[in-house]
């Protein structure tokens, strides 16, 4: 199995491209050059604290594209596939910081003072709903801009999941549904977006186990010869500003399988709990082949990987180890922005 991607992704296809003379001083070309190093939740507390301000600046300029191409025609083709990346990349850091104030790791005061988006008399829910319309402005001008870029497609999923949940406290399966709805279009890396988004949602859904379909149907087709890297192969490597892109994206992977087992497994199915846990034992298998070893020895994450390990072999025997893996201290490792990106 080749590398895939791992969805917030922001993977290869977001790599800075190499800084001419000409364009040295360009603000966005300066902005690409930290982004990445500012996705890591767990930094210390003095990078953490660069985010507000940086944050703030990308907004700036995606605001200015947004006056510039009100219009999707305006520009040369060029202008306009740049000027969408520039959104893009707004629209993923705002949803970032949302999360990292979730997560405890950024506070939503500091942000706001950098760059309020909702009125200022308006409570903390009010602006992370704000925040969250933001992102979704940003990526429908930027599909506009870039209509055959149909990653647009899983982000605009995820950033609508993001306000409804600001907004609502929870999520609809109408919402989640629109993740698996965008799978087909672009699965080497859609697919990611919709597991990311499942990460916290109960594997004994209906909309769980379609996700768990549409993993296994993607193993089953690489396994007969149809590998869909074939189609994006930029969207299945490990690069230098997504050096562990295989390693987080195999253990995503192999998650959906093992919590499906689990559930599987709790509800006497057994037949299917032993097939689910196979597919999860072949996906996390890859972290050891020769080809990404050496990485999977050095990715910061790999922590999380043993005790799923002895899950898949305790279930394979018979029975469900205790917790759930979802309610275990390394289950969200893996599905940080840092962990495909380096910490």
């Amino acid at each position: 199995m080749p590398a895939y991607a791992l969805l917030l992704a922001m993977a290869a296809a977001l790599a800075p491209s190499p800084a001419s003379a000409a364009d040295s001083a360009d603000p966005f070309t300066a902005i690409q050059a930290k982004y990445f190093s500012l996705l890591n939740m767990r930094a210390s507390a003095k990078r953490l604290a660069a985010i507000p301000a940086f944050s703030a600046k990308l907004t700036a300029l995606a605001l200015a594209q947004r006056a510039k191409f009100a219009s999707p025609e305006a520009g040369t083709p060029e202008e306009r596939q740049r000027a969408g990346l520039i959104l893009i990349y707004d629209a993923l850091l705002t949803m970032s910081n949302s999360i990292g104030v979730s997560q405890g790791s950024l506070k939503l005061a500091a942000l706001r003072q950098a760059h309020a988006f909702g009125p200022a008399s308006g409570d903390d829910k009010a602006e992370m709903t704000a925040r969250a319309q933001h992102a979704i402005d940003d990526l429908e001008l930027a599909f506009k801009l870039r209509p055959d870029d149909h990653r647009l497609d899983s982000w605009l999923a995820a950033t609508r999941i993001q306000k409804e949940k600001a907004a609502a406290g929870k999520l609809s399966d109408k919402v989640l549904a629109d993740s698996l709805d965008a799978i087909p279009v672009r699965p080497t890396f859609n697919l990611w977006t919709a597991i990311l988004l499942f990460r916290d949602q109960p594997a004994d859904s209906a909309l769980f186990a379609r996700l768990a379909g549409e993993a296994k149907g993607f193993v089953d087709k690489i396994k007969s010869g149809d590998d869909p890297c074939r189609n994006k192969p930029e969207d299945c490597t490990n690069t230098p500003i997504a050096p562990y892109n295989t390693q987080a994206a195999v253990v995503e992977l192999g998650d959906v399988f093992l919590r499906r087992a689990e559930i599987l497994l709790q509800a006497g199915d057994i037949p299917h709990a032993m097939e689910m846990a196979g597919y999860a034992a072949g996906s996390y298998a890859q972290l050891k082949t020769p080809e990404h070893a050496a990485s999977s020895k050095a990715w910061p994450d790999a922590v999380a990987v043993a005790d799923r390990l002895y899950r898949v072999a305790a279930i394979q025997k018979g029975h469900a180890a205790s917790p759930l893996l979802d309610r275990t201290a390394n289950y969200r490792r893996p599905y940080e922005c840092a962990s495909c990106h380096g910490r």
